[in-house]
């Protein structure tokens, strides 16, 4: 969340799987990673942005099409800058409000966790 208390949203690449839909920063742990870290680890490399007062928010759980059993973390965090700088995953960002972000062509899973985010 920036100051504004609205959701960077970032628009896949070509280079990745859901190219041309929105997501929310995030994504898998390393071997032994503190789930926190790794969080800020992730949104530091797709955005450039350092996060602060990380707390987790909701939890999705669901088998994959490869049978894999897949749990995860929806974290709200505050960025400490708007100065978004994207990766080669994302084309472009977006600060929006929960009610924008609904309107977007968003993943499944960024969509759950926006729907689901009720502090907004």
């Amino acid at each position: 969340l920036n100051a504004q208390k609205k959701f960077l949203v970032l628009l896949r690449s070509k280079k990745t799987d859901a190219s041309g839909k929105w997501s929310l920063p995030g994504g898998a742990l390393e071997d032994r990673e503190d789930p926190y870290e790794s969080i800020q680890r992730e949104i530091n490399e797709e955005t450039g942005l350092q996060v602060s007062d990380i707390k987790p928010y909701y939890l999705r759980s669901y088998t994959n099409n490869e049978k894999d059993n897949v749990l995860i973390i929806g974290y709200m965090c505050n960025a400490n800058s708007e100065n978004v700088r994207v990766n080669w995953e994302h084309d472009s960002y977006r600060w929006v409000s929960k009610e924008e972000a609904l309107q977007l062509e968003l993943t499944d899973d960024g969509k759950y966790f926006i729907e689901h985010f009720d502090k907004i």
